[in-house]
């Protein structure tokens, strides 16, 4: 989706997201955001002072994360098993 921001357009979705805000479109808590973007996993660029993470490497990175090519990841239940008797 577009719109007009100054005579220019421009896409709806901003290009570069601050981390509250990948971290609410990861659905991952902003400190727990923050440690991806310091480890290096996540993708981010300093602007100043300021942390921003490109909404396209952020959407590759979410992808990458897939086992399968479905963005689907396994999950491994760790809860023990009750005995059946």
């Amino acid at each position: 989706m577009l719109r007009e921001v100054w005579g220019l357009i421009v896409p709806a979705e901003p290009f570069l997201l601050t981390v509250p805000e990948a971290a609410q479109l990861l659905r991952i808590g902003r400190n727990r955001c923050y440690e991806l973007v310091n480890s290096g996993s996540l993708p981010a660029i300093k602007i100043g002072r300021t942390v921003r993470i490109p909404r396209q490497q952020l959407m590759a990175w979410i992808e990458a994360q897939s086992v399968n090519g479905h963005g689907l990841t396994p999950v491994i239940d760790s809860t023990p098993q009750r005995q059946q008797h």
